[in-house]
């Protein structure tokens, strides 16, 4: 499998969305709101479920037994599928479709109200009801998620000709991986979107797994659609680019319902029974639009100005104290101390001409919009802190792959909630970090110009970073040199001693 398409599971993120009820036609007021059991037959006894009755009665084994025994008319009967089978038997109708048809009137009602067919089906009644209820709450999940990517209006933004230019000084190149790692952002913004809802906290387990698998499938059907991101594209391209590949991908997470609803398997072969075990689906019956859209546009921008900044000289310094005045000074407009009382500061090195030929430090383009406007749900601190974070997993090598491991983990196991931490969620921002807290407490750290590792911003303002600054590990500083495009790049030892540039990296420049 590619492994954009290997990377898509990293909708995991979709189990953490407070959400809302779309409302469904005639199906509220007609199963869920009566005011006694008896008037709508003896179904009305299993209105209101929980997502535990359905393990309570063993729902999933029914299930099981019924596709088996069904799975042949499921291309029967003018295919109409998995849904439309259930309709049949236990609704009394044949358009039970719960698809998506490009808008078109599509019936997915669950009229159950004295409804002969269900009120008569005796021992399956309860089971099936549940299954035809998760169902239609997986087709409203389907349809609040379109409903989102319409009215997000991020991608017009992303279409103007001066978006990224706000966030770029001199056009960086954008690589293939750069922008397979960007349309992976728009992934796990549908993951955010996408999910659990009425969950005002941590969602493990059983039903975890089973929501895991809606997230998975709907990523995996999104980027399937893209295929291999392959083509550079110009940093002034990105907005345009990220646009286009969305108006593919998202016809994927169509073609998911459809496939699902028709009895078919996800790109990563699981079908509706999976996605629905549990009870995961049973009292979710929608998603919060208006949330969904405001998380939406704000990963996506996060993670595009993260695509643009990381091509860029844009780099991380910190670690120490927050009251440390040791080391030089970091720009305070800057720094962001987190609740460990480590101190951490942005910063852009901006390349000189022949005036001031070794350049200066300054705030990266575009820092100063955050936090308000357009950007008011993005801050310095998100990006710090999801760099940081990013950096004490992976350093500078957190992937689409560890992402999904760490979503994985934190679902499982409930350490964190990434829905809540929102932007500042790990791998968010991917910042390249030097962790200089090692030499607080070392006295001398044992090279030149220890005392301006941190500077603050100016024109006449240049770090000298003579020996090891990053957890005195030559190993690991390089690694940040070379994260941070200063490699071959003179200026943070440009009054270093030659031998000790020698002794420091093996060679006078990096």
């Amino acid at each position: 499998m590619p492994p954009l398409l290997q990377y898509g599971r990293l909708l995991m993120f979709a189990l953490f969305i407070p959400a809302r009820a779309l409302p469904t036609p005639d199906t509220p007021s007609d199963q869920v709101l009566s005011s006694s059991p008896g008037s709508c037959g003896p179904v009305s006894q299993y209105f209101n479920p929980n997502n535990s009755d359905w393990d309570a009665i063993n729902t999933q084994d029914w299930l099981n037994n019924w596709w088996n025994n069904n799975s042949q008319s499921f291309s029967e009967n003018n295919n109409q599928g998995l849904s439309g089978a259930l309709g049949q038997q236990f609704l009394g109708v044949s358009d039970f479709l719960c698809r998506d048809n490009g808008g078109q009137d599509n019936n997915c009602d669950l009229n159950v109200c004295n409804n002969k067919a269900l009120n008569e089906a005796g021992h399956d009644m309860e089971p099936a009801y549940y299954v035809m209820l998760s169902v239609q709450n997986l087709a409203n999940h389907f349809q609040g998620l379109q409903e989102a990517y319409t009215d997000a209006g991020i991608f017009a933004a992303l279409m103007a000709p001066d978006w990224a230019s706000k966030f770029f000084l001199v056009p960086p190149p954008l690589t293939a991986l750069a922008l397979e790692e960007a349309i992976n952002g728009i992934a796990i913004a549908i993951g955010i979107i996408g999910g659990a809802i009425g969950a005002v906290s941590l969602v493990v387990g059983a039903i975890g797994a089973a929501l895991a698998v809606t997230a998975g499938g709907l990523a995996n059907a999104f980027n399937y659609r893209i295929g291999i991101v392959s083509t550079p594209s110009p940093a002034g391209d990105l907005g345009k680019a990220l646009a286009d590949y969305f108006k593919t991908g998202i016809q994927g997470t169509i073609d998911l319902q459809n496939t699902l609803m028709a009895g078919g398997q996800s790109v990563d072969q699981h079908d509706i029974r999976s996605f629905i075990s549990h009870g995961s689906f049973l009292d979710r019956p929608g998603i919060d639009v208006n949330t969904a859209i405001n998380h939406y546009d704000t990963i996506v921008t996060a993670k595009a100005i993260n695509t643009l900044w990381t091509a860029q000289k844009v780099f991380i310094v910190g670690g120490v104290p927050c009251d440390f005045n040791g080391l030089g000074s970091g720009p305070q407009e800057a720094k962001f101390c987190r609740s460990d009382n480590t101190a951490w500061y942005l910063y852009f090195w901006h390349e000189g001409n022949f005036g001031s030929q070794y350049g200066w430090v300054t705030q990266p383009p575009g820092m100063d919009m955050l936090g308000s406007g357009d950007y008011a749900n993005i801050t310095l601190q998100n990006v710090i802190s999801s760099s940081v974070d990013s950096y004490n997993v992976a350093m500078f090598n957190y992937s689409s792959s560890t992402a999904l491991s760490r979503v994985e983990d934190a679902i499982t196991n409930g350490w964190a909630n990434p829905f809540a931490i929102g932007a500042a969620w790990e791998g968010t921002f991917t910042i390249p970090v030097c962790d200089i807290g090692w030499a607080v407490n070392n006295g001398n750290p044992g090279f030149d110009n220890a005392d301006k590792i941190l500077q603050p911003y100016g024109g006449n303002s240049r770090p000298m970073w003579c020996g090891p600054i990053c957890k005195n590990d030559h190993t690991v500083t390089q690694a940040f040199i070379n994260a941070a495009h200063m490699d071959e790049f003179q200026s943070p030892k440009y009054q270093c001693p030659t031998t000790q540039n020698m002794k420091t990296w093996g060679r006078t420049i990096y």
